[in-house]
């Protein structure tokens, strides 16, 4: 699993072929998205489009949380529900030693229910803008 997470070196060499760096844009950003990816066993692929979906989710609240979400961030919101959701689905189906295999491999009386799996999964991922 380090391997993988220590995938934002192919990062590290494109930042340092530019000889500049935004420490948050280049690093601070990605970074958490891609240890949650790894952690989960989700492609790492998935990094940019996971990353906006975490932006639209945060940005629809707003800072006073008074004005409704846009539709598109809603759109958004939906396609990472709908993202988590088939990865749980499939996760039931399949062997494996991520995070997200151990969340739905309990089978016991107090399993949780998929939507609190889903739910949990999505709050991991907003995990990182937490202060």
């Amino acid at each position: 699993m380090q391997a993988e997470v220590g995938g934002a070196g192919p990062d590290a060499w494109r930042v340092a072929g530019r000889g500049e760096c935004a420490l948050v844009a280049d690093f601070a950003v990605p970074l958490p998205a891609q240890v949650f990816l790894t952690l989960f066993g989700l492609p790492l692929a998935d990094r940019d489009r996971l990353i906006a979906w975490k932006e639209a989710v945060l940005g629809a609240v707003g800072i006073s949380g008074a004005e409704p979400p846009s539709d598109s961030a809603i759109a958004l919101a939906a396609e990472l529900y709908e993202y988590l959701a088939g990865h749980i689905a499939e996760r039931r189906t399949q062997g494996g030693s991520d995070v997200l295999r151990m969340l739905v491999a309990d089978t016991s009386e107090q399993r949780l229910p998929d939507d609190e799996e889903i739910a949990l999964s999505f709050l991991f991922v907003l995990a990182d803008a937490m202060p």
